[in-house]
């Protein structure tokens, strides 16, 4: 498990983890924390679970692969389950990840479905925004409830052989480091298996301001990825930065001539429209109280993912100008 800052969280976590249905003599916990102010490793060591476990307190600055990678080199089992503080495993999350992970010698990963929890009417908005193929397309957040082979997942389940294999969590990548990994599972030949079995439950940001800081960084550490992989690419993960590059050129033509408003014009109306559409569908399942929450999380999280898909775009191409045309001494 790794873990800043989440004192909040961490006591249902681990009680979570502290009533699973599996032998308590057959698992551990590694818990390691990436530099936490609060109150977070002292929850820890004052936590009594049943299993073993370990508490890795660096005091430094560390990022989600770093941390789980040191995780990984602590811990004894044939089984790596990637766990995050800010939410909590269902009751039958370590075994079914470890029953299919030893039914199937194929599979590489085993994840589950993540289920959004918010503790306010915002965050509620928030997380199920993001399970929405409108604010994220189709991917671990919005799968379904059937069990099938995936090109990822969240909080998976890994066999200690496979990453022993292809290798563990990139540490330079800050964010979508379990696509990247998941990524290079498939292409070593393994599958990778989501089950609507298990569940993890995820704690939705609370405000628009961090679920924009959310997507900034999801959108950077997408550009990341794909320098690695490039074949990773997919049309979904262009759309919101075509978006921000469409509404700022469009806003810019509109000042000087009439084609640039009509553009403008045309281009907001298409979006407000699949906004309201998409909103509105959400608003009847959910609740028509949240309405105007889902129109600023949808928008939001595009234009966050899209600017930070730009804003990475353009660190690497100053790095790439850089190293070709290095500065004089």
């Amino acid at each position: 498990m790794s873990l800043r800052n989440e004192e909040n969280f961490l006591p249902r976590s681990l009680a979570a983890i502290e009533e699973q249905d599996y032998p308590k003599d057959r698992y551990e916990l590694i818990a390691v924390d990436g530099g936490s102010i609060d109150g977070s490793v002292e929850i820890l060591k004052a936590a009594s679970l049943s299993a073993s476990h370990t508490i890795l307190a660096t005091g430094g600055h560390l990022t989600i692969p770093a941390a789980m990678n040191l995780g990984i080199r602590e811990a004894r089992g044939d089984i790596i389950i990637k766990l995050d503080a800010h939410g909590y495993p269902s009751r039958n999350f370590i075994r079914g990840i470890a029953e299919r992970l030893r039914e199937q010698p194929d599979l590489g990963a085993v994840g589950g479905r993540i289920v959004q929890l918010g503790e306010t009417r915002a965050a509620e908005a928030n997380g199920w925004a993001r399970t929405s193929t409108f604010g994220v397309g189709r991917g671990p957040y919005t799968a379904g409830r059937k069990e099938g082979y995936v090109a990822s997942v969240q909080c998976g389940g890994y066999r200690r052989d496979v990453l022993e294999k292809v290798g563990t969590f990139d540490e330079e990548i800050g964010l979508g480091e379990d696509d990247e990994l998941n990524w290079r599972v498939v292409k070593a030949g393994y599958r990778i298996l989501f089950t609507a079995d298990i569940e993890f439950f995820y704690y939705a940001r609370t405000s628009l301001r961090a679920l924009f800081r959310q997507y900034l960084w999801y959108g950077d550490g997408r550009t990341l990825v794909l320098r690695k992989h490039p074949d990773f690419l997919r049309i979904k993960h262009l759309v919101p930065a075509a978006f921000v590059i469409a509404l700022l050129l469009s806003l810019s033509l509109a000042f000087v001539s009439a084609i640039g408003r009509c553009l403008l014009a045309g281009l907001s109306a298409s979006y407000a429209l699949g906004l309201l559409a998409s909103s509105a569908l959400l608003a009847r399942n959910k609740g028509w109280h949240y309405f105007p929450h889902f129109l600023g999380s949808f928008f939001v999280m595009h234009v966050g993912y899209g600017i930070g898909f730009l804003r990475g775009c353009c660190n690497y191409w100053i790095l790439a100008t850089n190293a070709r045309f290095p500065i004089p001494k």
